[in-house]
């Protein structure tokens, strides 16, 4: 009995643990009622309504007993599942990008990364952007890893920034000057060192920021990096550090933008997300700014074949 009591209790977490030993004392409590009302219980009696109710009250009182320990058995054994299992939900954009952030801290040889554009959140979340940079920044500088990035070219990377804020587009003046957009758009506007006031800006000008920032990024953020562009927008999104774990992105089809984040560790699922980075790499060029040739045996381990292009240190 005293084994299965020391088990249940390392079953529970602390919370639940507070709430068993409360209802332990109170069952104490009762146990004492009992005793000082034994005599009323060996004369038991179904008119005394002070016996009933102290039965009555034991009664739920190890039910509730009973339940803390199964609901916590079943919690755990939940828990124990969902760690297990190889692939999960994340959430929609752009909620899911600490994730994205993890799986770049995590790469130890190399890492994949096959996107429309280089700067995910450079308007959405600047916050969230910046953990992210920092992340890559660190793999390529501190870490020294092996970091092969595919984007869409400059064309498709408006295209995709355009649908990925068509109010901006559509009704540049309405949306420009709501609450939220006001600062955002300025904070923006300085990042991107624009000339002029920010006042003025036009929703032309607006995506110009982007261009300018995505160039920017592969000059700093990525310099290190192999770097390629591709005339499309690739079929999915993802980040795969060294072959074993990724995060990707499947993106809606529909006008407005929409996009939601799985995690994995899938073996199979993970072989087929490195395929379609280097058959889109294949696809691609590579980045003519600050480029310099090198030998592919720097990236033997991420299947780049033939001749490459390293971004300047």
């Amino acid at each position: 009995m005293w084994d299965v009591f020391v088990t249940t209790m390392d079953n529970l977490t602390n919370k639940k643990i507070s709430l068993f030993i409360a209802i332990l004392l109170l069952a104490l409590v009762y146990a004492l009622g009992i005793i000082t009302n034994l005599h009323s219980l060996i004369s038991f009696d179904l008119n005394d309504s002070t016996v009933v109710g102290l039965i009555l009250t034991i009664i739920a009182l190890l039910l509730s007993c009973y339940q803390t320990w199964a609901g916590s058995l079943h919690t755990q054994k939940l828990t124990t599942i969902s760690n297990a299992l190889s692939t999960r939900y994340l959430g929609q954009f752009p909620g899911f990008f600490s994730e994205v952030e993890k799986v770049t801290s995590n790469a130890k040889d190399n890492l994949l990364i096959l996107n429309s554009i280089p700067l995910p959140l450079v308007f959405t979340d600047e916050n969230a952007w910046f953990g992210l940079k920092q992340s890559i920044e660190r793999s390529l500088k501190l870490k020294n890893i092996k970091v092969s990035c595919v984007f869409s070219d400059k064309t498709n990377q408006d295209l995709f920034s355009r649908k990925q804020h068509d109010r901006a587009v559509s009704d540049w003046t309405a949306w420009r000057s709501e609450p939220h957009n006001i600062q955002k758009i300025k904070s923006f506007f300085d990042r991107c060192d624009g000339a002029g006031d920010v006042n003025n800006l036009t929703s032309d000008g607006f995506f110009h920021l982007f261009e300018h920032a995505a160039a920017e990024a592969i000059r700093t953020t990525y310099k290190g990096a192999v770097v390629y562009e591709i005339p499309f927008r690739p079929p999915l999104y993802s980040w795969v550090a060294d072959g074993k774990e990724a995060v990707f992105i499947i993106s809606s089809t529909s006008p407005s933008f929409r996009a939601e984040a799985f995690w994995t560790t899938d073996s199979d699922l993970i072989g087929a997300l490195v395929r379609m980075h280097h058959e889109c790499r294949d696809q691609g060029q590579p980045v003519q700014d600050t480029r310099i040739r090198s030998t592919s045996t720097e990236f033997k381990n991420i299947g780049d074949g033939g001749q490459v292009y390293r971004i300047q240190k």
